[in-house]
């Protein structure tokens, strides 16, 4: 961006802002693992930003952690070069690899468990935008040294809520997010959340501009809370169903046949349905099992009838509750 960058820089730390309160604040329900009060400070009035100290409960962001545990990929930037103006302002971009951006990405599921709706909801309040329009959660993560540099989240989306997940070593000074043109930077700590708006009336707000530093000595976890132009939650109508006589079926395990390697079929192209025979090998398909069945008899059991909420109100978010057997599944 071409506009002027103040050369004093104002470091947001809401520990700070919170004072004496903050460890009542930080506070959470030990049965439900929900927050205390909440308070939202305006950091800034033009462009409006505000944070909202342990907006997710310290509970809740170990809880998201855990949901992603195992999941984490290069993180994608969204290239809009051979899109047109109106296919940017609505979001159309292909993700890809961007030496820009070296952290690591996870998308959560919508509503994969009780504790994720509850937090849509949460942040669909905050913003004042319909649960429809909120983009599946983006978990981010940054090991030392990596980082994502300066970018702007788009005008297709009229508001961002980052909500930092853990804190850094107090003598990690770096790790930040910046926004360069603002002059102000937001220090992690964790359950904060920092929202504000990328548009100026229908007008992209280049003033957004933001970059996420790579912090110096441990790692960084946030996610990112998109609201789309679009709803995102109903983006394919309802067709009526294909008759059984008519159904196509596909043996997958026959389209790789002929070859010795692993390869895609694209067997639908929208939605995007892709087949990979021969993706596993048996011996890696019997080690998964083996690992499932044990997982599930370590599983922790209720005692006297209660579960262990002041230790993990999540403890039983998610469960495995059978494993079909080969015959039962197609």
């Amino acid at each position: 961006a071409g506009l002027p960058r103040p050369v004093k820089i104002s470091l947001v730390d809401t520990a700070e802002l919170a004072g004496d309160e903050e460890s009542s604040l930080a506070a959470a329900d030990p049965e439900t693992g929900l927050p205390g009060q909440l308070f939202a400070y305006v950091v800034v009035k033009d462009p409006r930003m505000t944070v909202v100290p342990h907006f997710f409960s310290a509970p809740e962001c170990d809880h998201l952690l855990q949901l992603v545990e195992g999941s984490w990929i290069p993180s994608l930037v969204g290239q809009a070069t051979h899109t047109s103006e109106e296919d940017y302002g609505k979001g159309s971009l292909e993700n890809t690899l961007s030496k820009t951006r070296t952290s690591w990405s996870c998308m959560i599921r919508y509503a994969q468990d009780s504790v994720v709706e509850r937090l849509e909801h949460r942040l669909s309040k905050l913003a004042g935008m319909p649960l429809e329009n909120l983009e599946r959660m983006n978990m981010v993560r940054y090991a030392p040294g990596e980082h994502f540099d300066e970018h702007h989240d788009g005008k297709f989306r009229p508001v961002t809520i980052f909500v930092y997940l853990n804190e850094l070593p107090e003598d990690d000074t770096a790790g930040e997010t910046f926004f360069p043109v603002l002059g102000v930077s937001f220090k992690p700590r964790r359950g904060t959340a920092v929202m504000w708006s990328n548009v100026v009336g229908d007008m992209e707000d280049s003033r957004m501009l933001h970059a996420g530093l790579a912090p110096s000595k441990a790692v960084k976890y946030g996610v990112n809370c998109f609201f789309n132009v679009n709803e995102m939650r109903h983006l394919a109508q309802h067709t009526p169903d294909v008759p059984l006589e008519d159904l196509t079926t596909v043996h997958v395990s026959e389209l790789g046949s002929k070859s010795s390697q692993v390869v895609a079929y694209r067997l639908c192209p929208n939605p995007k349905l892709i087949a990979v025979p021969g993706f596993l090998q048996t011996a890696e398909c019997f080690a998964l099992l083996e690992l499932a069945a044990c997982a599930g008899k370590t599983e922790r059991e209720p005692q006297g009838g209660q579960m262990l909420a002041s230790r993990d109100p999540f403890a039983n978010a998610t469960r495995t509750l059978r494993l079909l057997k080969s015959a039962e599944t197609p």
